[in-house]
């Protein structure tokens, strides 16, 4: 199953916005990326399909590393990845995450399907290379000691642990392995923010591991980012880009073929400032921001208010940010 158009008329900041989900042959993507600052409705749009159209579906909580829900309705899968930061302080450090999940595959390998361990281990083999066949690993899975610890073997084939890979390729392996583990085929999968933890250096692979499932599981992939790294690692035809209309002071949505802009390949400053629009900040002052459209689009009114006030008083009430911060927290208040 795959979605070809939405009409939202009233959820939230979302009115009346209707999304096209199909390419130039009217045939539905495999990847949508929904891309936007924070605060234009983005994970809004996930709820909305979360919440209106998987509510008579049977619900399963993935019992491992990560928060994730799978839902089952009329023999259709849905995947459902929640935003990492709003469950941070919860969450296991990224190698015990990646480490539980591997864990937890060659139990259920060697205890339910009684495959022999080392067969077991061939199997993670292959689910690395195939997850990362266009990547050139330089590791493979080696094995399991007495004590649960994993192991590989690097490119001079020596054994090396887990926490011993880069914290990208620990990330990676975490992120490709849920979703084979998933088992979703003909399905949807909607993932909120997949690179909210993962270094921009390794951001770019992540669509090209979402893209190889959704090809061969004939599963359609919603994520929602504000990740430029992203977005230029998407086809224009794949993005679709969530902004405020500053004379209707609505959400809208337009597809980047649309809107005569591009995006894979393109660095990264030209599509902060062509496509999201903004330019470079302190980070101290960026997550500022971030949060504050957080608490708009969470119509949370008090901590929008305070912010609001802190921010306006730092910058003026001409600053870009606080005019479009404004122009959001007006629509909150209507």
């Amino acid at each position: 199953m795959k979605i070809e158009k939405i009409i939202i008329e009233d959820y939230k900041i979302l009115k009346n916005l209707q999304l096209d989900f199909t390419d130039k042959e009217g045939k539905p993507l495999d990847i949508i990326v929904l891309a936007g600052i924070n605060g234009t409705g983005k994970t809004s749009i996930l709820e909305y399909l979360r919440n209106h159209f998987f509510k008579n579906s049977n619900t399963i909580s993935h019992k491992g590393s990560r928060n994730i829900e799978i839902f089952y309705t009329d023999n259709k899968h849905f995947l459902f990845l929640p935003k990492n930061n709003k469950q941070k302080q919860f969450r296991q450090p990224i190698k015990k995450q990646s480490e539980n999940i591997i864990i937890e595959f060659i139990d259920y390998l060697i205890y339910e399907k009684k495959i022999n361990p080392d067969k077991a281990y061939q199997k993670i083999n292959y689910i690395l290379q195939h997850i990362f066949k266009k990547f050139n690993l330089k590791f493979q899975f080696s094995d399991r000691d007495r004590n649960k610890n994993i192991w590989f073997t690097n490119e001079q084939k020596k054994k090396i642990q887990l926490n011993e890979l880069s914290d990208g390729e620990q990330e990676l392996i975490e992120k490709g392995f849920t979703l084979y583990l998933s088992n979703i085929k003909n399905g949807l999968i909607l993932i909120d923010e997949p690179d909210s933890s993962l270094h921009p250096i390794w951001q770019k692979y992540l669509l090209e591991i979402y893209r190889n499932f959704a090809k061969e599981n004939n599963t359609q992939i919603i994520l929602a980012t504000h990740s430029p790294h992203i977005v230029a690692s998407a086809e224009a035809e794949e993005v679709f880009l969530l902004y405020s209309n500053a004379e209707t002071k609505k959400i809208e949505v337009s597809n980047l073929v649309k809107l005569g802009k591009f995006s894979k390949g393109r660095d990264i400053n030209s599509v902060l400032s062509d496509i999201f629009g903004v330019s470079k900040r302190d980070e101290k002052y960026k997550e500022k921001i971030n949060k504050l459209y957080d608490y708009i689009e969470d119509e949370n009114l008090e901590k929008a208010t305070k912010l609001l006030r802190e921010l306006t008083k730092l910058w003026g009430e001409n600053d870009r940010e606080i005019v479009r911060a404004n122009m959001y927290y007006e629509d909150l208040m209507d």
